[in-house]
């Protein structure tokens, strides 16, 4: 008798996903054409080693200190654990095509929380997101059960010099 591995699983979730979009007759959907100073993120989120989407999270944009944010935008994941392209204002472009730009970064920093139930918060800060691209940041949820005593929300510190 054969065992299921995670990865049969994995391909089975991703077989199912292909005839339930077929079946309702969904396209693929384009990516938007962005105008000069925006730019979009995409959360993809996951449990157990980014094997299972988890449906229904709460994500929340936003800038300034986790403990008083203003928040830009909200959005909840699909079946598949992605949210919408969140549609967010950027440097131009132009920016981000000088070596030499007054030390000005030429990219938005955004924060991002994600919330499930079940699940430890976690928080993306200094996110980048350049004029004219979707960046695509990933969560890996932790259960509760599994974390034991640590249920204060996971802090990923995606700060990075840029050298474009």
């Amino acid at each position: 008798m054969h065992e299921k591995t995670p990865q049969d699983y994995a391909n089975e979730l991703l077989q199912m996903h292909q005839a339930r979009s077929l079946k309702n007759g969904s396209a693929p959907v384009a990516a938007p054409i962005f105008q000069d100073g925006t730019g979009g993120l995409q959360v993809n989120v996951t449990t157990l080693n980014r094997l299972y989407p988890v449906k229904g999270a709460l994500v929340t944009v936003f800038t300034g200190p986790f403990s008083a944010p203003t928040v830009i935008d909200v959005g909840i994941t699909d079946d598949s654990g992605k949210s919408d392209v969140f549609i967010l204002p950027t440097p131009p472009r132009s920016e981000s095509q000088q070596s030499e730009n007054g030390g000005e970064i030429p990219y938005a920093n955004y924060n991002v929380s994600v919330r499930s139930d079940g699940y430890v918060e976690q928080l993306a800060l200094n996110v980048p997101v350049f004029s004219g691209v979707i960046s695509v940041q990933g969560f890996d949820l932790i259960s509760i059960a599994s974390a034991g005593s640590h249920t204060k929300p996971q802090i990923i510190n995606e700060t990075n010099d840029y050298n474009l």
